[in-house]
Order: C-alpha cells, then sequence, then structure tokens
C-alpha cells in the first residue's frame, strides 16, 4: 500500500468512528427524549457500538505510527 492510500485509510477510519459517536450521541438524546414513535425499524434495533470506534482509532495508530517509520527508513 503506498503512502497516499494509507493516509485515506486512516481519513476513512476517522471518519467511521466519528460518525459512530454522533450516532451514538444522537441514540442517547432519542432515548432520553422518548422519541420511540419516530424511529424506523433499524434506529430502534441497532446500539450504538464502542468497540467500532476503539477499533477504528486503534487501526489509525497503528497505521499512523508503521507509516512514519516507513517513512524515516525511506529517507
Amino acid at each position: 500500500m503506498d503512502v497516499i492510500k494509507q493516509i485515506d485509510y486512516m481519513i476513512a477510519c476517522l471518519e467511521m468512528a466519528k460518525e459512530e459517536y454522533r450516532y451514538e450521541k444522537s441514540y442517547e438524546a432519542k432515548r432520553e427524549a422518548g422519541e420511540d414513535n419516530v424511529w424506523n425499524w433499524y434506529e430502534r434495533n441497532r446500539t450504538p457500538k464502542k468497540a467500532l470506534i476503539k477499533e477504528n482509532l486503534r487501526n489509525v495508530g497503528r497505521t499512523g505510527f508503521k507509516l512514519a517509520k516507513d517513512l524515516e527508513v525511506g529517507e
């Protein structure tokens, strides 16, 4: 994988973690407000996944450290 693809991968992981975090916050707000009647089936039966957020952030860390090391060796 070249440098650009690795950076794009890290950006995609961060975007996924960001969207899941936003969903978690909106899920909690809707749950507290009791807005169950406006949710469709998927929104009622999908719960936010903190593991998805954690794993995406870990992937960014791993890829970032590996990329930084590879760039240092390449100089």
